[in-house]
């Protein structure tokens, strides 16, 4: 490719990421992945350490994943049945641009037992409409999930503003935030914004491997919550759980791809090493550039706000966004399609077809010139 603009799909992960990930990889071959497992428990412990700075956390409330869907599926589920949600509906409001993996879970936990959605409108700015928030939180409420930043615009959620206000309303609910799009392009206070529960992939700003992800857990809830899939070395009497571990470890699984860990923790310690203000500044310029490269031109409609920042996107009215999506992947400039899809329901939510572009703190000027001279030729 001649211009990678897709960093809000996988981010290339750099050199020091992929060596580390391949020397522990050849050291399992040496000694076994047991053994270099063993030799990695302090970096692991590191890792988390680095993923809870860039949240404003603490280490013991990180647990690794698999990606953002584990790591939400794994807290989420555990807090359900806490709340007893094989005995009765359980209720959950989310925003209407909750990731479609998220929204799979719930729609399939339905299908087996008691378990109602609601979906709040959107607001004009492209963010959740608060007063339909409002209308829908209230002291039945078991969860409410919001996304900090969509998968098809990049406009932030102020959920610092949001959960605080909807905490009197539901005192016992938990408070889960999707920040996939901000953890690594954004600083994050998880204090500050006030949630329980916030979760990620590794893939995306943070530039991390494929396969990874971490949720932060508040102390106090992940040592009240008893996983579906228990810590190894956990033992069950009766209805009780012992043995487990005493912070968000407890959401960990033992069999995991330690390589891939190992290069996340490198990652997040590279992220904070450059300055998550320094990293935010230049994608804000990236994407004020590349929305300047799509103004004016033929047939381009460009969507989302003049403050989005991270993902820029536009459809293309003659062509289509599909076409105009595989025109630039001929031309080299790596992007993503994204499909139109429907409202969740009456609230609205859907968003049109389009095409995603993604510049982070490395793209070049000669990458934004090779998308402008693209875009000329695409038109």
């Amino acid at each position: 490719m001649s211009a990678f603009l897709n960093h809000a799909g996988a981010s290339p992960p750099t050199d020091a990421v992929v060596r580390r990930m391949v020397t522990h990889l050849q050291r399992e071959q040496e000694i076994g992945g047991y053994e270099a497992a063993d030799e990695a428990a302090a970096e692991i412990a590191s890792t988390r350490g680095s993923l809870a700075r860039l949240v404003g956390g603490l280490p013991a409330e990180i647990a690794l994943a698999g990606g953002a869907t584990d790591a939400f599926e794994r807290v989420m589920f555990a807090h359900l049945a806490d709340r007893g949600f094989f005995a009765h509906p359980a209720r959950i409001v989310v925003d209407p641009f909750t990731y479609s993996s998220m929204w799979l879970a719930l729609s399939r936990w339905a299908q087996i037992r008691p378990l109602h959605v609601d979906v709040a409108a959107p607001a004009d700015d492209g963010t959740v409409d608060q007063d339909s928030l409002n209308s829908l939180v209230d002291e039945r409420t078991d969860a409410v999930l919001l996304t900090h930043m969509p998968t098809h615009q990049g406009t932030v959620t102020d959920a610092g503003r949001l959960f605080p206000s909807l905490r009197d309303a539901a005192p016992a609910a938990l408070f889960v935030l999707d920040i996939s799009q901000t953890v690594g392009q954004l600083p994050i206070d998880v204090g500050t914004i006030g949630c329980d529960v916030a979760f990620a992939p590794g893939r995306k700003f943070l530039r991390g491997p494929r396969g990874t992800g971490f949720a932060w857990v508040r102390h106090d809830i992940a040592t009240s919550l008893d996983p579906l899939s228990l810590a190894f070395g956990s033992t069950v009497a009766g209805a009780s759980v012992h043995r487990q571990p005493d912070d968000a470890t407890r959401f960990e699984t033992f069999e995991r791809p330690i390589a891939a860990l190992l290069g996340l923790g490198v990652a997040a310690a590279e992220a904070l090493v450059i300055g998550v203000d320094t990293i935010a500044s230049r994608i804000a310029d990236r994407s004020d550039a590349i929305r300047s490269i799509l103004d004016g031109r033929n047939g381009i409609r460009r969507l989302g706000t003049d403050s989005d920042r991270g993902i820029v996107t536009f459809t293309h009215d003659a062509l289509g966004a599909a076409e105009a999506s595989q025109r630039l992947v001929a031309a080299g400039i790596a992007n993503r399609y994204m499909a139109g899809e429907p409202p969740m329901c009456d609230a609205g939510g859907g968003f049109e077809d389009s095409v995603r572009l993604s510049p982070h703190h490395i793209t070049t000027d000669d990458e934004l010139a090779r998308l402008a001279d693209a875009l000329g030729r695409v038109s």
